[in-house]
């Protein structure tokens, strides 16, 4: 919801890393795909393990080969730091403390250095025409990315392992050894990944700004100034904050903001921390993503929503949570449904190699009508509810012809767009939320 994202609280290589840090730094640093090194990370935690699980396969009957027969937990089987990655039902986190403390250090840095904007989006309002589908572009976009990572990781893994053929001392052997096998594990191809679709601008990531230039230049956005919006043109009549809108795009079939796109990769990333963190302490798979989307409706109720500019934003957490599960199925299978997203990225013997749906289709699953702010709307203070009541309801009529749509249509959609597949993602349930369907109403409790 806020413009800028939330920034991250670990450091990196390369990128000013704390003295605490600065040992795992220098080690890394040649390491062409990126690792979050600050020991408060879950992930560089599953990644320091490395080398506890050296001596393991060094000394057990077939090394990785007997190693890669593990646990079928698909989860289990994805963080595995080599192939395969013994023991890893004995990791524990340790306090959180100072990752709290960083947290609201950046988050009050970010306060004083600038005003906090809001950016929000407007599907109600629509375009003047359909507008070309940027989906399998970005899709593509992103699936390149993935192969540079997978080409980096299997080239890094070679060479470290060819210098721990060489090493002439335990010690330098088994620092060759725990990159080879750190930077071919989940976590860290994960981290790889984020770094390559997101960062940028404090407002935009990498593929945010990417598909959003490509879709103007050809003059398939609709970009508004908040007048022209659904929040209309008194100022004095929204939140001082509402000062930006993000563009609308068509993304495999569905228009959605660009700022989607961001939730997805960034926050969508910030997701999967939550996730590994919770499943390292132990939950299970339900308990770990309730960890993460309790974070996002946190967020949304804080500085990225609600506090800023009365907005909780359903689709913002829709997007992200589609993120979590994007990162997750980089080598874990994904369920959507009835669809069974096999991993991104398999082993082919020793190497690594793409799964046949990373092609200019791989985020059609992912990008759903929960991303769609008419058709998944928000839910907005009570301030200005009565203000957003009329406005909507203008657009209905011109947003159900654009959109091949009825009322009945849109009630249906309302009896599953709550949740992802039957899953929650932290939508605020219905009560006080303006729909297509009850915008005309003059009390608005429940639309379904």
């Amino acid at each position: 919801m806020i413009g800028a994202h939330c920034g991250h609280r670990f450091a990196f290589a390369g990128m000013g890393a704390s003295k605490k840090c600065e040992p795992r730094a220098r080690r890394f640093r040649d390491t062409p795909v990126a690792v979050l090194l600050c020991e408060t990370s879950p992930a560089f935690r599953v990644v320091r393990r490395a080398s506890e699980a050296t001596s393991a396969l060094e000394g057990s009957e077939g090394g990785l080969d007997a190693a890669k027969a593990g646990s079928s937990d698909p989860f289990r089987s994805a963080l595995r730091v080599a192939p395969g990655y013994p023991g890893f039902g004995s990791a524990r986190l340790a306090d959180n403390n100072k990752d709290m403390r960083g947290l609201c250090f950046i988050l009050m840095s970010m306060v004083l250095a600038a005003p906090a904007v809001a950016l929000e989006t407007d599907q109600f309002t629509v375009p003047p025409k359909p507008l070309a589908d940027y989906g399998p572009k970005l899709s593509q976009r992103v699936a390149d990315e993935i192969r540079v990572v997978v080409d980096d990781a299997n080239a890094t893994r070679a060479k470290e392992l060819r210098e721990a053929a060489k090493a002439r001392s335990r010690g330098s052997q088994r620092a060759h050894l725990e990159k080879a096998y750190a930077v071919v594990s989940q976590p860290v191809l994960a981290k790889a990944i984020y770094d390559a679709i997101s960062g940028g601008n404090p407002y935009e990531n990498h593929v945010e700004s990417w598909v959003r230039n490509r879709a103007n230049e050809t003059d398939d956005a609709l970009e508004l100034n908040v007048g022209q919006s659904i929040y209309g043109p008194n100022p004095f009549e929204r939140p001082i904050a509402l000062s930006f809108l993000a563009g609308t795009v068509r993304l495999h079939g569905e228009y959605v903001g660009t700022d989607k796109v961001g939730h997805f990769g960034q926050q969508g990333y910030e997701y999967y921390e939550q996730y590994l963190a919770a499943r390292l302490a132990g939950k299970d798979e339900a308990e770990a993503t309730q960890v993460a989307v309790a974070y996002g409706v946190a967020q949304e109720k804080g500085w990225f929503g609600e506090m800023i500019c009365g907005i909780y934003s359903n689709a913002d957490l829709a997007a992200n949570y589609s993120g979590l599960l994007f990162y997750r199925n980089v080598m874990e299978p994904i369920y959507l449904g009835d669809v069974t997203l096999p991993p991104m990225i398999v082993w082919d013997g020793d190497k690594l190699k793409l799964s046949p749906q990373v092609n200019s289709e791989l985020l059609k699953p992912f990008i759903t009508d929960h991303w769609n702010e008419a058709k998944n709307p928000c839910r907005y203070n009570g301030y200005w509810r009565p203000y957003m009541r009329e406005r909507i309801a203008a657009h209905v009529d011109a947003w159900m012809t654009f959109n091949h749509s009825t009322p009945a249509a849109e009630t249906e959609r309302l009896k599953h767009i709550d949740t992802f597949y039957g899953h929650d993602y932290g939508h605020s349930d219905w009560r006080d939320v303006i729909t297509l369907v009850n915008a005309g109403q003059r009390d608005v409790v429940a639309s379904n």
